[in-house]
């Protein structure tokens, strides 16, 4: 859920995160001269020095001892809606401070990682937490019994500056001031942005209808999109849909 934007164009929100046995791969060498060289396999990645590992060893270079090569092997799509930036600014935040001898305590990792993403708090931890404000206020919460979560992206970006703004046109904004038992309890529920993302790509909304049709689990956003998913607490199940879907 989302209140209108704040002075500084954030979404206040309350939300539950987790993370999943899925991501992207880091591989730092440190070295002993400073320096900075970001490669990359797997998905495309931007090459003007935007991506966000680039842009947090710019913010530090300054007081940089060591030089960093970071191979970045990226699994998670560039506006997929699974924080693959956001959890990559984490790691590379933690390397830091482990090499730099920073001494850095959660709380400071926290802090800084903000900085740089709203979502890059939460991945300092990961787990299953409460997030409040606009991604810097975490509770830890007790995690559900093992789920399988399949995931689904339909090969297209999804923008999320323009799934806020159409969402900042239609959405009549909830109070945040109490946490839905859902989240404290349930932990999956209702994403604000879904009818949004669904009305912006039509096949999402194809494919919710169709899983509707077919008494099938019930479909799931991402944060922004455009990754959905279903969660089941059985492989098997989770394996047959999985494969039903690819089908489709």
């Amino acid at each position: 859920m989302f209140a209108p934007r704040d002075s500084d164009g954030y979404h206040p929100l309350q939300s539950v995160f987790q993370t999943i046995a899925f991501g992207d791969t880091l591989s730092v060498e440190v070295q002993d001269t400073p320096g900075f060289k970001l490669t990359h396999s797997g998905l495309h990645i931007p090459g003007d020095g935007s991506n966000i590992i680039s842009r947090i060893y710019t913010h530090y270079a300054a007081q940089l001892k060591f030089g960093y090569h970071v191979n970045l092997h990226k699994q998670i799509p560039v506006g997929a809606g699974l924080g693959g930036g956001s959890s990559n600014a984490a790691t590379f935040l933690k390397t830091l401070n482990a090499h730099e001898g920073w001494g850095w305590t959660s709380d400071n990792l926290e802090a800084e990682g903000v900085k740089f993403g709203a979502d890059v708090p939460f991945f300092v931890n990961g787990g299953t937490q409460l997030v409040e404000g606009i991604g810097e206020r975490l509770t830890p919460l007790e995690p559900r019994p093992k789920r399988y979560f399949v995931l689904i992206n339909p090969n297209i970006h999804s923008d999320t500056s323009a799934v806020y703004a159409a969402y900042d046109a239609a959405a009549q904004f909830p109070a945040l001031s109490d946490v839905p038992d859902w989240m404290r309890h349930s932990h999956v529920g209702e994403n604000s942005l879904w009818p949004v993302v669904k009305a912006r790509i039509p096949e999402l909304a194809d494919l919710d209808q169709w899983l509707k049709s077919n008494n099938g689990p019930e479909l799931h956003l991402s944060g922004s999109g455009a990754t959905v998913f279903l969660t089941m607490s059985d492989e098997s199940r989770a394996r047959t849909w999985e494969a039903t879907i690819r089908k489709t």
